[in-house]
């Protein structure tokens, strides 16, 4: 008789398993392909941050800088400028970023100072006494006679005279405005573009030495020179330098970051933060961890155990974006696909949930808000690779070892509820098997986190050899 009735309970099986779909169903309702499995939020207290990070590489590659040499013929004179650099860097006194819809933020900085040295070569061009060009009031009107008596007495200066020194000017009230676009790559991968980029500076001081008497015209010469030429110069090196941070540099660390990672190579739980018990308000409920440069800590709860422990197997989370990143209530926020498969494969046959978040609130640098869909599509891809086929035992844990008993020593074990079986075999060990004919199915229900497993529980009586199944029961999640 109990023959008669495994095998039909095995047929009730298999005409089940043909019939059924191993999704929940509820899992195909509420759902889009272009909704986010995660989303990550950066908040002010991170653009905050992001500032002040700006800041200091603006700091360290402002000195950098390196100006070419110069030769220019500037109110008739020969000027030549080389070894010109930024030696001291002055950090602005006022700083923004500010956020404009839908994905552009503008980051502005005023009241910044430079100061550029290097040296110099003047060459000065002397007409004779009689030239109109000592009556023109340019140039040598400023000279005057000292000038006259200096060609009668000097012949050779009525050529030419060259001085050489070195000089120090400072680019006073700077001001910059960079406008960047935020984007995401083809692969996936954030990605950023600059707009545009203005720099003026407000004004020009300097500083020469070794001129003698030609001080005062050297400088104005040089003053000249380093408005028309160094100036305009100084502004484009400086935008081409941070295009080139931000445009190469970062995109290049951007692309390199793994969209694809193995869940046991995670520096934070994901699976954990997902099943943390903190319900999304409305939409179909999903769950919101808020992270601050912490580990978030792993749930602990005998239910969920099988769900970590998936943690070991070759699966892995895709982080790529679905969408360009975008501006919203003064937060940037990254849409990311969330989903979890063997090998980082994909083909996850639903879609994740439509959700509702909160609105932006505390002093968390970056907020994390992930759907059901990321366990949902782990447990899928998990049933389809057979790892939810488990076997427990004593051994299997402590907590376990007095329960798995056909005859309690102390305290409760299954020889309580096994009856006759108990008694037929007294003193032994009982080995539960159990296998899923379903992917389960996880879902957030007013800030609770249930699962929904069908399958079998099969129980056999360890001896010398393990005699069973003793006792199969099926179970289902409705």
């Amino acid at each position: 008789m109990r023959g008669f009735l495994a095998f039909v309970q095995f047929c009730v099986l298999i005409i089940h398993v043909i019939g059924q779909d191993v999704i929940h169903p509820k899992l195909k309702t509420g759902t889009k392909p272009e909704n986010p499995g995660m989303r990550l939020r950066l908040m002010p207290t991170g653009l905050a941050y992001l500032r002040e990070f700006g800041m200091k590489v603006i700091s360290q590659e402002v000195p950098r800088i390196v100006l070419p040499s110069i030769t220019e013929n500037v109110d008739g004179a020969r000027v030549t400028i080389k070894g010109a650099r930024i030696d001291k860097y002055w950090a602005p006194e006022e700083y923004n970023l500010d956020l404009h819809p839908p994905n552009r933020f503008v980051w502005s900085m005023n009241q910044m100072h430079v100061r550029s040295t290097g040296q110099f070569q003047y060459g000065l061009r002397v007409a004779p006494a009689s030239s109109p060009l000592l009556n023109a009031g340019g140039l040598f009107g400023r000279l005057g006679s000292t000038i006259l008596d200096t060609a009668a007495s000097f012949p050779l200066l009525q050529t030419e005279a060259e001085v050489s020194g070195t000089f120090e000017a400072l680019l006073g009230e700077m001001s910059m405005a960079i406008s960047v676009a935020l984007s995401s790559t083809e692969a996936g991968a954030p990605f950023v573009q600059i707009d545009s980029c203005q720099l003026a500076i407000g004004y020009i001081d300097m500083n020469v030495r070794n001129t003698g008497i030609l001080t005062d015209l050297v400088i104005n010469t040089l003053k000249n020179l380093l408005t028309l030429r160094i100036k305009p110069m100084i502004e484009q090196r400086m935008c081409e330098r941070i295009q080139s941070i931000i445009g190469k540099d970062v995109n290049r660390i951007m692309a390199t970051m793994p969209l694809h990672v193995r869940l046991d190579q995670q520096q934070y739980d994901i699976i954990g933060s997902t099943l943390d018990n903190a319900g999304l308000p409305s939409g179909r409920p999903g769950v919101s961890k808020r992270l601050l440069n912490k580990q978030i800590p792993k749930i602990d709860t005998s239910a969920l155990n099988f769900i970590q422990n998936l943690r070991n197997q070759p699966m892995s989370i895709d982080y790529r974006l679905i969408t360009s990143p975008f501006i919203d209530t003064g937060t940037i926020t990254m849409f990311c696909k969330g989903e979890i498969s063997w090998l980082g494969r994909g083909g996850t046959p639903f879609y994740p949930p439509d959700i509702t978040v909160p609105l932006p609130q505390g002093a968390e640098m970056i907020q994390f808000f992930g759907t059901d869909y990321i366990a949902n599509s782990m447990m899928y891809h998990a049933f389809q690779q057979k790892f939810l086929e488990m076997i427990i035992g004593p051994e299997s844990s402590k907590q376990l070892s007095g329960m798995l008993k056909t005859t309690c020593d102390s305290g409760f074990c299954l020889g309580d509820v096994l009856g006759e079986l108990g008694t037929a075999y007294p003193n032994r060990e009982v080995e539960v098997r159990f296998s899923a004919d379903k992917a389960p199915a996880l879902f957030f229900e007013e800030g609770k986190a249930t699962i929904g497993v069908t399958g079998f529980v099969r129980i056999f009586v360890r001896g010398n050899k393990t005699l069973g199944p003793k006792i199969m029961v099926r179970f289902e999640d409705d």
